[in-house]
């Protein structure tokens, strides 16, 4: 299951109410029904807290950077949306375009995660050659949010046309591990 979620957090609570009424089975007055609530009101925040974001990804960009190809600007002032964009083949993908001088906006489901990405692309040397028409340099933009849900999906593509001024380029590269593209009748995006 994944980490918190409810039957996660659940699946804990009982591992570690197993391991409290071990150590407390030869006092069963003390395994009340307050206990147990207890315990989970001290569990359930350390369970719903986000992981830590893992960082290795961002340490190898600028070896990324080393082994893409030659830049030829085919992208500049192209307006590119990236879902998925925080790791793997998404952030590679908003590498890409940046380097590539498109404007883009990518999207993670962790605000913090999104933020993170953010700053280790903008602590990259920025992009030789890239201007657009005004003269301003590529724009480079994060948003988070869960695009399985189509409502959400739709806002964040909206407010990506609202902020870059139009689309040219879709890349979606989110990933849901263990979630079928249609579930029960509803069509996911």
């Amino acid at each position: 299951h994944r980490p918190g979620s409810l039957v996660f957090v659940w699946s804990q609570f009982k591992s570690m109410a197993a391991r409290v009424y071990t150590c407390i089975g030869c006092f069963p007055q003390l395994w009340a029904f307050p206990c147990p609530l207890f315990m989970l009101m001290l569990i359930l925040p350390l369970q719903l807290a986000e992981p830590p974001i893992p960082t290795a990804e961002y340490e190898l960009l600028p070896e990324w950077l080393r082994q893409l190809a030659p830049f030829s600007a085919r992208y500049s002032g192209k307006k590119v949306l990236v879902t998925g964009g925080t790791s793997g083949i998404g952030l590679a993908a908003v590498l890409g375009f940046r380097q590539e001088c498109a404007d883009v906006i990518f999207v993670g489901s962790s605000a913090a995660k999104a933020l993170a990405t953010f700053d280790a692309l903008s602590a990259l040397p920025p992009p030789t050659g890239c201007t657009v028409a005004d003269g301003m340099p590529t724009k480079l933009g994060w948003a988070s949010g869960n695009v399985a849900n189509k409502s959400e999906a739709l806002s964040l593509v909206a407010s990506a046309i609202e902020v870059l001024g139009g689309l040219d380029v879709a890349v979606n590269c989110a990933g849901m591990a263990g979630v079928p593209g249609v579930q029960g009748g509803e069509q996911r995006i």
